[in-house]
């Protein structure tokens, strides 16, 4: 069970035609409904998975955070299933955005229990676009990004 001060890191992608051969990225941390930290970018590695490659880079990018920062318990929070279930195994990783993906988060999640054994680590899924103020700032920070590299 994750404490009372733990993080919330809601994670986002982005596609648009409008900017080939790109994803958009976004994360946010939360401590007690206040915004930390936030984070985006665009990346390509996967771009044959279109919005996917960026989910799965927000959250690795999340994770990566939490090592360099050993942030204890945590809550990453997604509108895409496939964030939790290739980790869980309840989907089987078949595409290289899901194998690669799979493997690194199993990787930072052994290095955070590295420093804590106890380290806690929560996936939840929340609904896109409902308001959910967390999920709508990520989901923001993926577009701009791609909009940014557009200029």
């Amino acid at each position: 069970m994750i404490n009372e001060r733990y993080y919330k890191f809601y994670v986002d992608g982005s596609y648009t035609t409008k900017v080939p051969n790109k994803y958009g990225w976004g994360y946010v941390m939360y401590a007690e409904d206040i915004l930390l930290h936030q984070d985006s970018g665009v990346g390509a590695e996967f771009i044959e998975s279109r919005q996917i490659g960026g989910e799965c880079e927000a959250t690795i990018k999340a994770l990566e955070f939490c090592v360099r920062n050993r942030v204890p318990d945590i809550e990453i929070l997604y509108d895409y299933e496939g964030i939790k279930k290739w980790v869980t195994s309840e989907w089987r990783a078949k595409k290289r955005v899901s194998i690669k993906y799979k493997k690194r988060i199993i990787k930072l999640i052994n290095e955070l229990k590295d420093y804590n054994p106890n380290v806690n680590i929560l996936f939840t899924h929340v609904k896109s676009h409902t308001g959910n103020v967390g999920n709508e700032l990520a989901d923001k920070l993926a577009k701009e990004a791609l909009e940014e590299y557009k200029i």
